[in-house]
């Protein structure tokens, strides 16, 4: 059991109102970046400015309505669904995918996490809309993103929120994806990776699966990339990633004590 990460000296909801709190900031500079900032100088609108605030509260309530047990987690998917999802997205496709992604979900007994599986239903239908487009950080923006992603960083290891032993793999593939392919995904893949393939909801429990999970999502993401050349080959990696996990948490339960198990991780 010393092997599984615990959240030391944190209760779950003080935990989920740190992470909030981080999700609220990048939120924020997300709407001045493409509303306000635009609409100072004469190129923006005021539906613009308050889109990710109606894509947070429709979300958030599709999630109330369909769940009977409501805490924090609700706040923090729906924060960063407004964060992810473009701008460019209609509300109504944004409405029906989401409640569809929590029919299905709630057909699997919530076995299937809100988050992933409605990004993944979203990011699938606004492609074959042709209207999929992620947002992209320029100029001095692009720097201050960097910095974020790299404070919560250090803020989430040190208060044992995220599984960092996830990180490792996934981060170096995305480096070395981000030098030969620099696309317009990569400031959402690494907001993804540090808000939902390293959250303790999504990966698995043990260090050992965490390793092995952080090898998967990055065969995930090279291969929906680079070989099926998919759009949205970013939530789908996320969606099998999640998947997988469970998998990864099983067999790791099943196999702990084995001579396969200490021939690979030792005692």
């Amino acid at each position: 059991m010393n092997n599984i990460l615990f959240r030391s000296g944190n209760n779950i909801e003080k935990s989920n109102y740190k992470v909030i709190f981080l999700l609220i900031i990048f939120l924020l500079f997300k709407i001045f970046y493409i509303g306000i900032y635009p609409f100072i100088n004469g190129n923006g609108s005021l539906i613009i400015i308050f889109k990710p605030l109606i894509f947070y509260f429709i979300y958030y309530l599709i999630l109330y309505l369909f769940n009977s047990k409501h805490d924090s987690y609700y706040l923090l998917s729906s924060l960063i669904i407004a964060f992810i999802v473009p701008i460019n997205t209609s509300i109504n496709v944004f409405i029906i995918c989401s409640v569809i992604g929590n029919i299905i979900k709630c057909l699997f007994k919530n076995k299937i996490s809100d988050l992933t599986f409605d990004l993944l239903i979203i990011s699938l239908y606004s492609y074959y809309c042709g209207n999929f487009d992620m947002i992209t950080f320029t100029g001095v923006f692009k720097y201050i993103y960097l910095l974020f992603i790299v404070i919560s960083l250090i803020f989430l290891t040190i208060n044992n929120l995220i599984k960092t032993k996830v990180l490792l793999f996934p981060l170096i593939s995305i480096i070395i994806f981000y030098i030969m392919d620099n696309s317009s995904t990569w400031d959402i893949t690494l907001f993804c990776l540090l808000f939902i393939v390293l959250d303790s909801r999504y990966s698995p429990i043990t260090w050992y699966g965490q390793l092995i999970g952080g090898i998967v999502f990055s065969l995930l993401f090279f291969i929906l990339k680079y070989i099926c050349k998919l759009d949205y080959y970013l939530f789908l990696s996320l969606f099998l990633f999640e998947l997988i996990s469970i998998i990864i948490n099983y067999l790791c339960v099943k196999l702990y004590g084995s001579k396969v198990f200490k021939f690979l991780f030792g005692d």
